[in-house]
């Protein structure tokens, strides 16, 4: 890919171009991000290595399930002083996570703390997690996004679209949730609203019609648009495969862009798609560049691309995506397995920026384009009762898939380390009755399995459908 390659001088001039408030007008934070884009690579490991390090240390003394991990494998935190030292440290999992959040919780802080915050996970290929985490770190998305805003190339003064699921979106004026066929109207960006002067932001359900979806596009005539991946393909089906007319950049959230699907939808719109990867465990970890690498927020995190037992793969080897945070210190994730799968990149990016960076990902991927009509409003609303029940609930479960068949019946697949609470079945049998409104009694039996297998690509996927045979190639 032949990419011509950015330079500070550059990136200052994007800068420049924006307008900051008033308040704002003495920040250095943005000139900061900038200059960390450029810097040797040997100066950004050590500046990492030190991050880690105080992190680990501080981890051992005020963490309690840190502490005892320590003292179970003979580590002395303080000897993890390098990035390759880290690979000493045990893989946090999801199953870790979900079950221990007392325990990962610092005690240096109180659960009562208002100044602190709880972000939620929807439990995709696992079970729903919780982190604890201090307004300061919760802040940073903010900024990353707005580095991301920056090599995007992205026009502040411009009118900017959000179309998502409605618990996502900003609330109406009564503090209800934004109604199908509603648009809620905001007079700035969300995120970057918060230091630049910017054009204003229009939001839609995703759960509306795709026709409505692009009848409203037309009405609004945004110059972004940000959505879901599979949602970008099936508006280019919807649309015949025209471009969107006065929509310059889409940038695709919340799951896996998939090859195929990118040279679909880019393809058919003739724009291009922006990424970034993230989970609401962590925050922004890494944003995609144009020569198609996923360049890590030093800032705020490590990646590292590991095999089975938790080693660094060689570049060009799939490895599973481990998460380290840097700046949540009322729980740090260390070594946290995301669940997702991706290749490791050696060498300088095309792209001219020095922030370490890794291929492609092959993670949370939900494909609704090739399945019958009511598919999606079904499996989400699996999805949500499983986020919703409390965490005793789920004790025993370590999996899950939802399967389609070719006759349209569901199978929610579970693992499971022994029986469940009896509430489990009974709230999503209860959940299932409720989701059949549009006439249609789709069947769902819920199965217990030893293995949930994964796709070619070694991603556990939480949703599969026989109507997609395209959904198990994560890669091409």
């Amino acid at each position: 890919m032949n990419i011509p390659a950015t330079s500070r001088h550059e990136e200052l001039a994007v800068q420049a171009g924006w307008q900051p408030l008033d308040r704002h007008k003495e920040n250095k934070t943005f000139i900061r991000l900038l200059d960390n884009e450029f810097r040797d690579p040997e100066t950004i490991e050590a500046s990492v290595a030190r991050q880690i390090a105080r992190m680990v240390a501080y981890a051992g003394d005020h963490v309690p399930f840190y502490r005892d991990a320590f003292a179970t494998a003979g580590i002395d935190p303080r000897t993890i002083a390098s990035l390759a030292d880290l690979t000493r440290l045990p893989v946090l999992s999801r199953f870790d996570l979900a079950s221990g959040f007392d325990r990962l919780r610092s005690n240096r802080v109180s659960a009562q703390d208002r100044s602190l915050v709880v972000a939620k996970t929807s439990g995709s290929t696992g079970i729903p997690v919780r982190v604890l985490k201090t307004r300061q770190s919760s802040g940073s998305f903010a900024l990353l996004w707005l580095r991301q805003a920056r090599w995007f190339r992205h026009d502040l003064s411009r009118r900017y679209a959000r179309i998502l699921t409605a618990n996502t979106l900003s609330r109406r004026a009564d503090g209800t949730l934004n109604r199908d066929g509603e648009t809620i109207v905001k007079p700035s960006w969300i995120y970057a609203g918060q230091y630049f002067h910017t054009g204003d932001e229009v939001q839609f359900n995703s759960s509306s019609s795709r026709p409505d979806q692009l009848r409203w596009l037309q009405h609004h005539r945004p110059a972004y648009l940000m959505t879901y991946p599979g949602l970008l393909e099936e508006l280019a089906l919807a649309n015949a495969c025209q471009p969107l007319e006065g929509v310059e950049g889409l940038i695709a959230i919340s799951t896996i862009m998939t090859r195929a699907m990118r040279a679909r939808v880019e393809t058919c719109f003739g724009i291009p798609i922006y990424q970034n990867y993230g989970l609401n465990e962590a925050g922004l970890v890494a944003v995609r560049c144009a020569a198609g690498r996923y360049h890590t927020h030093i800032e705020h995190a490590h990646v590292e691309i590991v095999d089975a037992d938790g080693q660094t793969v060689a570049p060009g080897a799939s490895g599973r995506l481990l998460v380290t945070t840097l700046t949540n210190p009322a729980m740090p994730l260390l070594r946290y397995d995301t669940g997702d799968i991706a290749i490791a990149a050696a060498g300088s990016c095309p792209c001219g920026r020095t922030l370490p960076s890794f291929l492609d990902i092959m993670g949370r991927h939900r494909r609704f384009a090739a399945t019958p009509e009511g598919t999606r409003p079904r499996v989400n609303g699996l999805i949500d009762c499983l986020a919703e029940m409390p965490a005793e609930w789920l004790a025993n479960l370590r999996q899950y898939q939802i399967h389609q068949a070719g006759d349209k019946s569901f199978e929610l697949r579970i693992q499971v380390t022994g029986k469940l609470h009896e509430a489990f079945g009974r709230a999503l049998r209860k959940t299932w009755a409720n989701l059949q409104s549009d006439g249609e009694d789709w069947p769902l039996a819920i199965v217990e399995v030893g293995a949930i297998e994964p796709s070619a690509s070694g991603k556990l996927l939480d949703f599969v459908s026989e109507f997609d045979d395209t959904q198990m190639d994560m890669t091409h």
